[in-house]
């Protein structure tokens, strides 16, 4: 602490306090905090595993039930792994006593050097290692429960004990990983990782890291203040929830990030155009991840599912919207198109479902209580074209109705998996597949204006991307709806499922 009769006094002493420690250091200070995250194909692999883990064992200890992972790996980070003396170091405390209300007093230490380093792990393998990790999570809220205990019945006050899950978790392969209750939250959570990896690896270098007893580190994480907003905040519905949705540059798309962003969920925003992509993401706040991906192209969908697990430690929600139309008669059609349809109108929402499936079942791994299952949902943006065809639209109608056989499918063999699976069917959106070009052919075509081709169904209410976006909300929360489709076409006959 630096005093003086002046704050500038002050605070000019604290410049010059500062400056004779850092001279002093033998270590050179390296605090980055934007730092280029170095991830692969192995940290995309076991995140989703150690996610599964903390949220099931945080939902028996009652406490946060998602979890959001922000994982960061510099030379600082890798140069304490590395040290002999880690399991020691990382039981001294954290580097000032506040950060105790961020991060709990230490850090989870895992051991993922048994694993393979490739990006496929056997069921073995992978079972072995959740084993291990579990042992070590009970061995950490076990730790965590004797000290909150051993210090209550000390204090004058007697206190509500909070969460025991760690905030920050070490593995030697992948680095520190931040934990939260969303993107945020575990990005604070590194921050001050990074934070006291510096101070103790500074500390250490010139002496020893010595921060504050165990009593006044409770009496900090338990302070007054703190304790009196347990209980008091009502969380968004979605929060901690990570939702994946294709094509987001569009109308219906980037309505859909919006609504699900002010529920409180975590936004992938993918799309084949780079800027609508991002400018998706940054509607929906600064811990938004854009990805432009070719969702036709199996490697770069792997490569962007790589970059979600290794953003966020896995996936909640995906909704697999990405679509397009083109026009033309069965008998007339050119063959490649017919193909370019299914693959981006079929196969694009097959493969994105696949690695979906994959993040889910690795979240879920070998789990049998049912209640404990984390499960996950796939909601896909059909078309009333799936059950009432339009002329020359079969190859988009086609591939649409195939759509249905997936979602079905995949809601039959999921279910028991706690995964849920359901469509939308809208109609007559306008967006950048039903633009105002075709608009006006189709309009024509039937003899209407524009007004009486868009307000053509029985409530004779134009149906907006909005109101799409509400829809795909609305399944979202339905949680005991699987192989369903929701229309959203102001009423159409011919299109009504029963």
């Amino acid at each position: 602490f630096s005093f003086g009769e002046t704050a500038k006094i002050s605070y000019d002493r604290m410049i010059t306090l500062v400056n004779i420690a850092e001279t002093h250091l033998t270590r050179k200070i390296n605090l980055d905090l934007n730092p280029k995250i170095k991830t692969n194909s192995f940290s995309a692999t076991l995140l989703p595993y150690l996610r599964g883990l903390l949220i099931r064992t945080a939902k028996k200890n009652n406490a946060n039930n998602k979890w959001i992972f922000d994982v960061r790996n510099n030379q600082s980070i890798n140069e304490i792994l590395n040290s002999s003396d880690l399991s020691n170091l990382i039981k001294r405390g954290v580097a000032t006593p506040d950060h105790v209300i961020r991060t709990k007093s230490i850090p989870l230490l895992l051991d993922d050097s048994k694993l393979s380093k490739e990006n496929i792990f056997n069921d073995k393998e992978i079972t072995n290692w959740i084993k291990d990790a579990e042992a070590s999570l009970d061995s950490y809220i076990k730790d965590y429960e004797s000290y909150f205990l051993r210090n209550n019945n000390l204090a004058a006050e007697k206190k509500k004990q909070l969460d025991p899950i760690p905030r920050i978790i070490l593995m030697p392969t992948i680095g520190l990983i931040g934990i939260g209750a969303d993107k945020k939250s575990s990005k604070i959570a590194a921050d001050i990782g990074q934070a006291w990896v510096e101070t103790l690896l500074s500390a250490e270098s010139t002496g020893s890291f010595m921060p504050v007893n165990e009593k006044d580190t409770f009496d900090l994480e338990y302070w007054s203040l703190e304790q009196a907003k347990l209980g008091k905040k009502i969380d968004p519905k979605l929060k901690g929830n990570v939702v994946v949705i294709t094509g987001a540059g569009g109308a219906i798309g980037s309505q859909i990030a919006k609504e699900f962003y002010d529920s409180g969920a975590e936004i992938v925003s993918i799309d084949l155009d780079n800027n609508a992509a991002k400018l998706t993401a940054k509607s929906c706040g600064s811990n938004s991840l854009d990805i432009c991906c070719d969702l036709t192209d199996e490697l770069q969908l792997e490569k962007a599912f790589e970059k979600i697990v290794n953003t966020y430690g896995g996936l909640d929600i995906l909704i697999s919207n990405a679509g397009a139309a083109w026009e033309g008669s069965i008998a007339k059609m050119n063959d490649d198109l017919f193909k370019k349809s299914m693959d981006l109108n079929l196969f694009a929402h097959y493969y994105a479902s696949k690695k979906t499936l994959q993040i889910f079942h690795a979240q879920d791994f070998s789990e049998k209580t049912k209640d404990l299952l984390i499960g996950g949902q796939i909601l896909f943006n059909i078309s009333k074209q799936a059950l009432n065809p339009g002329p020359n639209f079969g190859s988009y109608g086609i591939a649409k109705a195939a759509l249905v056989a997936l979602m079905r499918q995949i809601s039959l063999e999921e279910g028991v998996n706690k995964i849920r699976c359901n469509g939308i069917n809208a109609d007559r959106i306008q967006s950048g597949l039903l633009n105002s070009e075709m608009i006006k052919k189709r309009a024509a075509s039937r003899g209407l204006s524009i007004n009486e081709y868009m307000e053509g169904n029985l409530l004779k209410s134009e149906v907006l991307a909005d109101d799409v976006a509400k829809a795909f909300l609305y399944l979202a929360n339905m949680k005991k709806t699987t192989g369903a489709i929701l229309s959203v076409d102001g009423g159409n006959v011919a299109a009504m499922v029963r």
